[in-house]
């Protein structure tokens, strides 16, 4: 595995949710269950702020054309005109058909609401390019995930089409992830419209996200598989349930995960268990309501991702001094399921900015580049 090391100033990215009860403002908390994954009532007015000075937003791809205020919008809605296949097994969206608007950010219509994305976009869209999706964490915002995982810099550089979304219940993606819930039928009409303007390969569409994004990326490779190619959930992937595959099929999926996250713990349990009682972000509101929740332990739920895509027994290898990379052989045909576990890790984003607060950050991995290899491999 190569390592890179690279990026600026991050804002804190802690989860909101998980698998069996997260819910909105409006919503009541559900009581945790001391085997499954329970989760939490969040008014956006209470969201713990971030505790890592946020990074500068100016993240517009080199590839935006510019405007009186920097951004601009495309907002032309998504078509439903059905996708060719080449014979090299390249899925083109309807976007290839015409001319792609240059753009940095664009208007996406799901549900009763509108909702905003952050484009980064290669030089060249003339052949069908793969799609990463980039979701941030709580108390975090799109320009803050995009400057702390460098994938609006470095997926453009590899031929790849970033998208880096707003949540639109304050600074946090509202779980679980159901069939029909608003952030579903949000990434499911993003990937839409995406594809209807711009030239991409639908066969190669990757979520990725961190903590409470990456409860959401986990989720969606379940309830949108027929649309999703792969996930990487990073400090997130026990946040959502794992999937079903004799009924609702699953995605591949490549994980990651510190052994020692503070946050999100590896192990299983309560979230925050290995934070201070007296931190800002555990004695907010959602802060209270995330410490009675029970997750599943990571390895639990990458078992079960492993069943449900019909793998073999895994094999683990040692990757430096503080990195396991395990790998589930014989899985469906176009599928892996893996895990990058890091020992001594925390609550951070492998080979990203180390952020203190929320526990080590390695440096022997780097999950920017594991999900572009991921994305540029598949087929």
């Amino acid at each position: 595995m190569v390592v890179m090391i690279r990026r600026a100033r991050i804002a804190l990215v802690v989860v909101a949710c998980c698998a069996t009860g997260c819910t909105g403002a409006d919503e009541q908390t559900q009581e945790p269950s001391a085997s499954t994954v329970v989760a939490a009532s969040t008014d956006p007015s209470t969201a713990p702020a971030s505790e890592v000075p946020a990074p500068s937003t100016s993240t517009t791809p080199a590839a935006a054309a510019p405007s009186t205020d920097g951004v601009v919008e495309s907002t032309v809605p998504a078509s439903t005109a059905p996708a060719a296949i080449e014979p090299s097994g390249v899925v083109v969206s309807s976007g290839c058909n015409g001319p792609s608007p240059v753009a940095s950010s664009m208007v996406v219509p799901s549900g009763p609401t509108t909702r905003t994305t952050l484009l980064a976009l290669p030089a060249d869209l003339s052949v069908p390019a793969p799609l990463v999706i980039d979701l941030h964490g709580l108390g975090a915002d799109a320009a803050q995930q995009a400057a702390y995982s460098g994938l609006a810099t470095r997926g453009p550089a590899a031929g790849v089409v970033v998208a880096t979304p707003e949540s639109a219940s304050g600074p946090f993606w509202v779980l679980p992830v159901r069939p029909g819930t608003p952030d579903v039928v949000f990434v499911r009409d993003l990937i839409a419209q995406i594809g209807a303007q711009y030239c991409i390969d639908t066969a190669r569409v990757v979520v990725t996200g961190i903590s409470n994004g990456g409860g959401l990326a986990a989720g969606v490779g379940c309830e949108l598989a027929d649309v999703v190619t792969a996930v990487v959930p990073v400090a997130g992937v026990n946040i959502a349930a794992s999937c079903d595959g004799a009924s609702t099929g699953s995605t591949s999926i490549v994980a990651l995960h510190g052994v020692d996250d503070p946050i999100i713990p590896y192990a299983g349990g309560a979230p925050f268990a290995g934070m201070d009682r007296s931190d800002s972000t555990r004695t907010s509101a959602g802060g209270r309501a995330l410490a009675s929740m029970s997750l599943p332990p990571v390895e639990e739920i990458m078992s079960a991702w492993a069943t449900s895509n019909a793998c073999a027994d895994p094999v683990d290898t040692p990757v430096g001094a503080d990195v396991v990379h395990r790998v589930w052989s014989g899985c469906r045909p176009g599928h892996v399921v893996e895990l990058y576990t890091v020992n001594g890790g925390g609550h951070t984003w492998p080979g990203g900015t180390p952020v203190p607060a929320l526990g080590p950050t390695t440096a022997t991995v780097d999950a920017t580049q594991i999900v572009l290899d991921l994305v540029t491999s598949l087929s």
